[in-house]
C-alpha cells in the first residue's frame, strides 16, 4: 500500500509541476503580449503628434512658397501611407525604417529650403536587422527642431553599426547642443517607453553631447535579423 501511495504522490507531484510550468509559460506569453500592445499604443501616439507638427509647418510655408507647400503635402501623404502600412508591425527591417526616415527628412529639406544637409553612414550588414517601426523619426525630428537653425542650417548624420550582439543606431546633429534644449519632448519620452516595453533591460537609449560638439541620440538594442536582402538595391546607404 505504501508503494501505491508513493506512486500516487509522485504522479500528483508531476501533474502539479506540469500545471505550474504551463501556468508560468502562459503568464510569460500574456506578459509579452501586454508589452507588445503597450508598445503599439505608444507607436500610435506618434502619428497625430508628427502630423500636427508637419501640417503646422506646411501652413506657414503656404504663405510665401505655395509650390513648396504643395510638394510637402504630397511628400507627407506618401510618408503617412507608408507609416500606416507598418502600423500593425512592431518591428520592421532597418532598411524599411531608413526609407521612412529618408522620406521624413526629404520633407524637412523642402521646409528648410535645402539648409538641411543629410548624410548616411549605415553598415551594410545592419540593413536586415529588425527595429521598432518609426523609432528613428522622433530622434530626427528632435535633431531638426533643436539642431538646425533657420538661418545657418546644419547637418544631420544617420548611422548604424553592429557592436557584437547589439545594434547601434545614431542620429547626430551639429547644432548648438543640449544646453538650451529644455524639457524632453514627447517623441523622446515615447521612444524611451517603447524601447523599454519591447526589450526591457536589453536596450539602452541616451541623448548626449559628443566630444566633437555634436549632439548624439543613440539607441542600443539586441541585433536580430528580419530576412535576407539584396545589397545592390540598398547601396545608397
Amino acid at each position: 500500500m505504501t508503494a501505491v501511495w508513493l506512486v500516487v504522490a509522485s504522479l500528483v507531484a508531476v501533474a502539479a509541476a506540469i500545471c505550474a510550468v504551463t501556468f508560468y509559460r502562459r503568464a510569460q506569453c500574456l506578459q509579452r503580449e501586454l508589452h507588445r500592445l503597450e508598445a503599439r499604443r505608444l507607436r500610435s501616439q506618434l502619428n497625430p503628434h508628427f502630423l500636427f507638427n508637419a501640417l503646422t509647418a506646411v501652413s506657414e510655408l503656404g504663405y510665401h512658397d505655395p509650390g513648396a507647400a504643395d510638394r510637402t503635402v504630397t511628400q507627407l501623404s506618401n510618408l503617412l501611407r507608408i507609416s500606416l502600412d507598418t502600423d500593425n508591425r512592431y518591428e520592421i527591417a532597418l532598411k524599411d525604417e531608413l526609407d521612412i526616415l529618408r522620406r521624413y527628412l526629404d520633407i524637412q529639406q523642402t521646409l528648410l529650403q535645402n539648409r538641411l544637409r543629410i548624410q548616411f553612414n549605415v553598415a551594410t550588414d545592419t540593413l536586415s536587422a529588425r527595429v521598432p517601426s518609426m523609432i528613428l523619426q522622433p530622434l530626427a525630428e528632435n535633431a531638426v527642431t533643436h539642431g538646425i537653425t533657420a538661418t545657418r542650417g546644419g547637418c544631420i548624420d544617420v548611422a548604424a553599426h553592429r557592436d557584437g550582439e547589439m545594434l547601434v543606431l545614431e542620429i547626430r546633429d551639429d547644432g548648438p547642443g543640449l544646453q538650451n534644449a529644455g524639457p524632453e519632448r514627447v517623441g523622446l519620452s515615447n521612444t524611451r517607453d517603447r524601447l523599454a516595453h519591447l526589450y526591457g533591460n536589453a536596450q539602452d537609449f541616451e541623448l548626449k553631447s559628443a566630444a566633437d560638439g555634436w549632439t548624439v541620440a543613440r539607441i542600443r538594442l539586441p541585433f536580430h535579423e528580419a530576412w535576407a536582402y539584396d545589397e545592390d538595391a540598398h547601396a545608397n546607404y
